[in-house]
């Protein structure tokens, strides 16, 4: 990288880097896409990072005007990222009209074509932002009792031993296995019957448990009903359901 005057340019004049609009604020080329260009701009991100920056995607009218675009067609097709694109369209008319009122250019650039139809662009989807958002909170319910209802036939089948483990399960569920040798959780750890047992014994006594070892884990406590030990959170009914099933063994 080498200055010439107020220029940063990476390996030639080919690129310019970055460049200072005064002694506070800087224009940083973030377009390039090749690992040491990459390298480069992170560097001076990190480097005037004390300063105001601005980013060419966010303040080029051509740049803006294509993202704008290509997201805009994509919004009425999208179903995950919609809303992700409605905040992307929103934000760049925003941080290009931040760059030109400082740069004191919004006048002259107010008036060109590509800014007229990006303006329109964002006056109609502040309009219809509600019900785009609307739309998007209907889409995540409906994944969301998708989503809860194949964990409940996951779950099921891992208590019918059809399958080792539970993915995404933010809570560890307990099993006996078929030789009823071990204990299983749903995230694919196994312990030793008579290991648990003494464990469980401890608890339904009301015992200190914490310290507790159960081969590599270390037990941590029971907090708000959750049994907690290493990264583990067991829910004491899976305790005790289990439990009851082992005390006698």
């Amino acid at each position: 990288m080498f200055f010439e005057g107020t220029e940063l340019y990476s390996y030639g004049k080919h690129y310019l880097l970055a460049e200072f609009i005064d002694n506070e604020t800087v224009l940083i080329n973030d377009t390039g896409y090749s690992n040491t260009t990459s390298k480069h701009i992170s560097l001076v991100i990190s480097a005037t990072s004390h300063k105001r920056q601005f980013f060419i995607k966010e303040t080029d009218l051509t740049e803006v005007h294509n993202t704008i675009i290509e997201y805009l067609q994509k919004l009425p097709k999208a179903r995950v990222n919609k809303e992700y694109y409605l905040k992307v369209i929103l934000k760049l008319f925003k941080s290009l009209n931040e760059y030109l009122e400082y740069t004191e250019t919004k006048t002259k650039v107010s008036k060109l074509p590509k800014y007229k139809e990006i303006k329109t662009i964002v006056q109609r989807l502040e309009t219809e932002k509600e019900t785009i958002l609307k739309e998007v909170a209907e889409l995540n319910k409906r994944k969301a009792q998708r989503e809860k209802e194949n964990q409940k036939e996951r779950i099921e089948l891992w208590r019918n031993h059809e399958i080792r483990y539970i993915n995404k399960s933010a809570k560890s569920l307990l099993r006996l296995s078929l030789d009823k040798k071990q204990i299983e959780t749903s995230g694919g750890v196994n312990i030793e019957t008579k290991k648990a047992k003494a464990l469980y014994k401890l608890i339904e006594a009301g015992k200190d448990i914490k310290g507790f070892k159960l081969d590599y884990y270390t037990v941590l406590g029971i907090k708000d009903n959750i049994l907690k030990i290493g990264c583990h959170n067991i829910p004491l009914q899976e305790v005790n359901t289990i439990g009851k099933q082992i005390v006698n063994l």
